[in-house]
């Protein structure tokens, strides 16, 4: 949990789905970055504003995430300390 709020932090949140595979580590097909556009990031739950960075990650079999910008540093560290190839 934040010490600021009720809602829990966003890197653990990321860290637990990807922990028990809701979030995949698998290699992206492709990488797309722009503007937020008030979605949900599939990394820490919370809305991606418009005024923010939103990456959307195509995965195989038409799989789709999509993350804040910094979810996506958290999502992509993983992976690369993993061994797993961009």
């Amino acid at each position: 949990m934040n010490a600021m709020s009720d809602k829990p932090d966003p890197r653990s949140v990321l860290v637990e789905k990807i922990r028990s595979g809701a979030v995949p580590l698998e290699p992206p097909l492709k990488v797309w970055g722009g503007p937020g556009r008030g979605g949900s990031c599939d990394g820490c739950d919370q809305q991606i504003r418009l005024s923010q960075i939103e990456y959307e990650i195509i995965l195989p079999k038409d799989r789709f995430l999509h993350l804040h910008i910094a979810c996506f540093g958290l999502w992509e560290g993983i992976r690369r300390r993993r061994g797993l190839t961009p």
